[in-house]
């Protein structure tokens, strides 16, 4: 899933779906749009795609910087 303004790709989310699962793999939001709740809408409009296809059990893959 893609934010788009003025056609410039501002932010991603990635999702990972299996049987009655999702997963949030990535997300990014550009510098100059950051503090703006894009990242906050783009986890919404995901939860509710994963929710619409009957998905009940919605994790974040997260990482560890060393």
């Amino acid at each position: 899933m893609f934010a788009n303004i003025e056609n410039n790709i501002v932010g991603f989310i990635t999702l990972e779906i299996s049987s009655n699962s999702g997963s949030v793999g990535l997300i990014a939001v550009d510098n100059s749009m950051q503090g703006k709740g894009l990242g906050y809408e783009l986890m919404c409009i995901a939860e509710n795609h994963l929710i619409g296809l009957g998905i009940d059990n919605i994790s974040v893959a997260t990482q560890i910087n060393k």
